[in-house]
């Protein structure tokens, strides 16, 4: 009598489950492979391992560009390419800044800032073009300035891990308040003089009284 062995099946794989970062990516496939062929894989050309348990293949991938893109491939036993599979890991997002508060007096200004910044990018802080803050990953940023010059701008930037501007803030300490004054009552007789006035000073200006210049 004759035999006749059956053909190897071939294995076939599909996606199961993706998860990416900036630099690292998690990947699952379904493996169908009943004949228990071996299978090879290579990642952007060159030969990887990989884990499998139980009909599901996984990749844990890190140290990986970001925003970049990448190819795993799977190979039969007999050098048959089962699947090429391509992914890119995420593109790094960019901060926010906006004002939150500020507060300016004649010689000083308090202001504070609300920074959204999913990635936590080190992002830098200028004043007058001079560096103030470097790596900043804080949700929020507040800074109070003194000694300042009535009516003098400057200006606080923003700067993203990449020299992107996110926000220019100028500011300028205010002009001093003149106080002002109002007469209430006066009475005079040969040789007194009495007199009442009302004073408004919110800025606390000295005041100077002369008599007769």
């Amino acid at each position: 009598g004759s035999v006749k062995t059956t053909a190897r099946t071939p294995v076939r794989i599909s996606e199961k489950s993706l998860s990416c970062t900036l630099t690292e990516a998690e990947i699952e496939f379904s493996v169908t492979n009943p004949d228990g062929n071996e299978i090879t894989a290579k990642l952007d050309g060159n030969d990887t391992s990989f884990a499998e348990s139980d009909g599901v293949i996984s990749f844990s991938l890190d140290g990986l560009e970001e925003n970049s893109q990448h190819t795993i491939e799977f190979f039969d036993w007999n050098g048959d390419t089962i699947l090429t599979y391509s992914f890119s890991t995420r593109a790094r997002e960019s901060a926010k800044v906006v004002p939150e508060s500020e507060s300016v007096g004649i010689d000083s200004v308090s202001l504070s800032f609300v920074i959204t910044n999913p990635d936590k990018n080190p992002l830098t802080v200028t004043l007058d073009g001079a560096t103030l803050r470097e790596s900043l990953t804080d949700d929020s940023f507040g800074i109070d300035l003194k000694d300042l010059v009535t009516g003098e701008e400057h200006k606080l930037e923003f700067l993203d891990w990449d020299g992107t501007v996110l926000l220019t803030h100028s500011f300028a300490a205010r002009e001093r308040i003149a106080a002002t004054m109002a007469l209430v009552n006066f009475t005079t007789d040969l040789t007194t003089a009495e007199g009442s006035f009302t004073l408004t000073n919110p800025d606390g200006n000295t005041i100077t009284a002369k008599l007769n210049g």
